[in-house]
């Protein structure tokens, strides 16, 4: 086996490993958008913010150029372990998005879709409750600018 193949599984099993926790440690999430009235439409808003990464995966898959991102998966474990220790939800959701967003190569569109996770976190909606719409509009906004900048990520924009 070459060393190449060897980093590549290597990498792989990172990206799994990631998931795997930043799952674990956000399991909390259905039931945070069901229950609390702040985070009403998040996850509707959390499916759509999911679908340019899904593209991104499948154009990377088909070509052979799918490499997981290290920094993000780094990123995620910290969150994961800093929302796990200090029980802190919110570092926990990071660690989720971290976690999918991690999956593909790096580039400056895809840290805008990153950004974009504001959207969907229970905390945002606590944070702009006091907003007309319940921060729904502005949650939707934050939605429209990450999924725009994907569309540059995923079309495989230059940075």
């Amino acid at each position: 086996m070459t060393q190449e193949k060897t980093a590549d599984k290597h990498h792989r099993a990172q990206a799994l490993a990631a998931l795997g926790l930043g799952i674990y440690a956000a399991s909390n999430l259905p039931s945070i958008w069901q229950a609390d009235v702040y985070a009403r439409g998040a996850g509707f808003i959390f499916l759509v913010w999911l679908v340019p990464l899904i593209w991104v995966a499948v154009r990377d898959h088909r070509a052979g150029k799918l490499r997981p991102d290290p920094l993000v998966f780094a990123l995620s474990f910290l969150a994961c372990i800093v929302g796990i220790l200090g029980s802190l939800n919110i570092a926990r959701h990071v660690a989720l998005g971290l976690a999918l967003g991690g999956q593909t190569s790096s580039n400056v569109w895809k840290w805008l879709w990153l950004a974009g996770m504001l959207s969907w976190l229970p905390a945002t909606g606590w944070l702009t409750r006091e907003l007309p719409g319940s921060g729904l509009p502005i949650r939707c906004t934050i939605l429209a600018l990450s999924v725009g900048a994907s569309f540059a990520w995923w079309r495989g924009a230059r940075t």
